[in-house]
């Protein structure tokens, strides 16, 4: 009996009707933790794809609102995700190009939101709802993206930032004399901006790009160019020593680069970075790009202070342009921050960091893209020069003192135009501030982030048409030179448009809330009229002075922005553009 053991049965009546022999029980191999795993693993997979298929329901089944209104107001539909917890942040992460692009387009009928971990946003490319935003200038502000500029581009204090944030700031309570404590930026970028407004445009801006264009001049002249063909690598990298030089000291006066001769090395190596700093990337991860910027900073305070010790007060019969601080525009700056409402050496070094990065990080590459256009295109390219020589005269071919002829002509402003809604890439940052605002029937909460990107341009061909134009002859994803001409209502007398344009003229009439490479509403960008006179005058000057011709013109399709920029501002080139230049004969 030693092989049996007793085992209790539970139907049994009594003691002995309960036992029964059965051979002695062995250990039986476990099977129920194997098949857990096995369950989790498939319920983890199948997460996002049921994530998927009901954010997707959602979002197609969302209130469809008609005739622009809707009662009560609904929230914008969330964009489809796979990830429960993350929302997008890897879609935006790994591809931010791709997924904004989609996002654009599911906004082209009404706002759409985005979720991630880090910040939640609304994205909205209607035409009709972006200029509502726009005409709101009373509720929505774009005081998000200058903070971060202030804060992790240019390395400004929280203090400044928190200040800047500040609706109501009590200006008396606030130590001016302190570096840390800095002054109501608040009040400080609003007289910033009518400043701008004041000197960069009307008879500033003849003086202004004027100079521009004799430094460019003078910077072309010392690469000792003749009449036989010269070779160069990069076309980008040819305009950049050319362009920022002449920008700096046109904008900034001379005196800068004695204090920093390489002050424009120092700002590419620093604009280069700029996607590591805006990400916050701390010091002892990138610090050479950090003590590039030490420098930048130093040289403005270095500026200011020699100012100060050369230049008297601000007059009215003061010349455009002098060698401390260049333009009346920096004067004037000057002047404010100095005597009419003093501000700490900090806060006036950041905002000349500001201006030279505004003048220089979205010129060049569009510069670059308006001539590169014109030298894949050998009939664009001579439509071009034919309105430059109409204005100007053989007696006095001065592309400086001709510069608002030329700014006048309908094809280079049509290029120009073109260049700036295919090239420039941004994320206009609005944030509704004092109360929900109703977007077309949509609620946008109080201190919610909206955006509104200028690229990629909603392939709506149907707009361009009711707008007066005539159907394209390329798509609005290809360059096409001509796409702002309209036929003329009127008949002009003139000695422009002998290239065969002459029935035609440059017209944004129809396309508001379609062109945006400067913004909008009441932040629009107040240097865009000085940008566009170099942008034209660059042109002009190079196709009046010098023959271009790109070496690998069969290659020139493979040339396209380079998206790691995106959506930062104008995006440059993705890869080397091979030239050769010489002087043009005199004719």
């Amino acid at each position: 009996m030693a092989e049996y053991a007793t085992v209790h049965v539970c139907n049994g009546t009594s003691a002995n009707d309960g036992v029964c022999l059965l051979p002695p029980s062995r250990p039986q191999p476990l099977y129920i933790v194997p098949n857990v795993y096995a369950v989790l693993s498939c319920m983890l997979l199948l997460i996002p794809g049921i994530t998927y298929t009901i954010t997707v329901w959602r979002f197609h089944h969302a209130p469809i609102i008609r005739n622009g209104s809707r009662k009560p107001l609904i929230h914008p539909p969330v964009v489809p995700y796979w990830d429960v917890l993350l929302g997008h942040f890897f879609d935006l992460a790994w591809d931010t190009k791709g997924f904004l692009s989609k996002a654009v387009k599911l906004a082209s009928r009404g706002p759409v939101e985005i979720k991630t971990a880090v910040i939640d946003f609304t994205v909205v490319s209607n035409a009709v709802q972006v200029q509502k935003i726009f005409r709101a200038c009373g509720q929505f502000s774009n005081k998000h993206m200058a903070v971060v500029a202030l804060q992790n581009l240019f390395g400004a204090s929280k203090d400044v930032a928190a200040l800047f944030e500040s609706h109501e700031v009590d200006v008396a309570a606030l130590d001016t004399s302190s570096a840390e404590g800095e002054g109501d930026l608040k009040d400080h970028v609003s007289g910033f901006g009518s400043y701008a407004r004041t000197y960069l445009s009307g008879p500033h801006l003849q003086a202004l790009s004027e100079r521009y264009l004799t430094n460019l001049k003078h910077n072309a002249q010392a690469l000792d160019i003749h009449e036989e063909w010269v070779q160069f690598p990069d076309l980008y990298t040819f305009l950049q020593g050319l362009v920022s030089s002449a920008t700096i000291e046109a904008l900034m006066g001379s005196k800068i680069f004695e204090i920093h001769p390489n002050i424009v090395d120092d700002f590419w190596t620093f604009e280069r970075a700029t996607p590591q700093f805006l990400r916050a990337f701390p010091r002892w991860l990138i610090p050479s790009k950090y003590k590039t910027r030490d420098r930048i900073f130093n040289t403005m305070k270095k500026l200011e202070e020699l100012a100060l010790q050369n230049i008297s007060r601000l007059k009215l019969e003061d010349p455009e342009w002098e060698p401390y601080l260049g333009s009346k525009f920096l004067r004037a700056r000057h002047e404010y921050g100095q005597f009419l409402r003093p501000l700490p050496d900090n806060t006036k070094a950041w905002e000349k960091m500001g201006i030279m990065f505004a003048a220089n990080a979205n010129l060049l590459p569009s510069i670059f893209w308006y001539i590169f256009e014109a030298l894949k295109d050998q009939d664009l390219q001579q439509r071009m020069i034919a309105e430059i020589q109409t204005c100007l005269p053989p007696d006095a071919p001065d592309v400086g003192r001709n510069i608002a002829s030329l700014m006048d002509q309908p094809l280079l402003q049509s290029a120009y135009a073109e260049t700036l809604r295919l090239r420039v890439a941004i994320a206009l940052p609005r944030t509704c501030e004092h109360s929900d605002f109703n977007l077309s029937g949509h609620r946008i909460k109080k201190d919610k982030l909206l955006i509104v990107l200028t690229w990629p341009v909603p392939e709506d061909e149907a707009a361009w048409v009711q707008s007066g134009r005539p159907p394209s002859k390329k798509g609005v994803d290809e360059f096409w030179a001509d796409r702002y001409l309209i036929p003329k209502q009127t008949t002009k007398d003139g000695n422009c448009g002998k290239d065969g344009s002459s029935n035609y003229e440059f017209s944004l009439r129809g396309l508001s809330g379609r062109f945006m490479p400067y913004g909008g509403g009441q932040h629009l960008c107040p240097g865009r009229h000085y940008a566009k006179s170099q942008l034209i005058g660059t042109l002009a000057f190079f196709f009046s002075q010098y023959e271009l011709e790109l070496l690998q013109p069969t290659q020139s399709n493979k040339v396209q922005p380079d998206m790691r920029w995106f959506p930062s501002g104008s995006l440059p080139p993705n890869r080397r553009v091979p030239f050769r230049i010489k002087r043009a004969p005199i004719v």
